[in-house]
């Protein structure tokens, strides 16, 4: 299991993960941490989910990875995670405010662990690249840089 980054602050620890484990726990091993957490009270456990709805090669089914036979991403993981014991808060991921409040607010929750579900929008700001799965591991061109450059730059300029 990939966990993402661990980041232990004081007496808090924080988990900050995209792999898609995480979003649904479904492997043992995933599935066991998240058992344990909520087993031991760890109140003072937070994990932030960058959810964008997206997979790389897409969510597999029983016919594989392939464009024609991709699921629909997990409509709520807030669910997954809440049957586990985990209490769950969800905000705008791309809202600086909303992700400070949310750990302010995680901190405060007591006896058992919490999950931030930062819910974002793959590629945001960039238009070849808002919610385009394939930007998961595509390389990206000069043109293609110079394009995202200028795109944000303009949105830089408006605000």
């Amino acid at each position: 299991m990939e966990i993402g980054v661990f980041i232990p602050i004081g007496n808090n620890g924080w988990i900050i993960s995209t792999t898609s484990p995480q979003y649904m726990p479904s492997f043992e091993l995933n599935r066991e941490i998240v058992r344990r957490a909520e087993r031991y009270g760890l109140d003072n456990l937070t994990a932030i989910l960058d959810w964008n709805g997206l997979q790389q090669y897409g969510w597999a089914t029983e016919a594989g990875y392939g464009v024609l036979a991709r699921r629909p991403a997990q409509e709520n993981p807030a669910a997954k995670w809440q049957a586990f014991g985990w209490a769950t808060i969800e905000i705008d991921g791309h809202d600086l405010s909303q992700v400070l409040d949310a750990c302010a607010r995680a901190k405060a929750i007591k006896g058992r662990p919490t999950l931030i579900i930062a819910r974002t929008v793959k590629g945001k700001g960039i238009s070849y690249m808002e919610n385009d799965f394939n930007w998961h591991s595509k390389p990206v061109t000069d043109e293609d840089l110079r394009v995202a450059r200028e795109e944000l730059a303009a949105q830089e300029a408006a605000l």
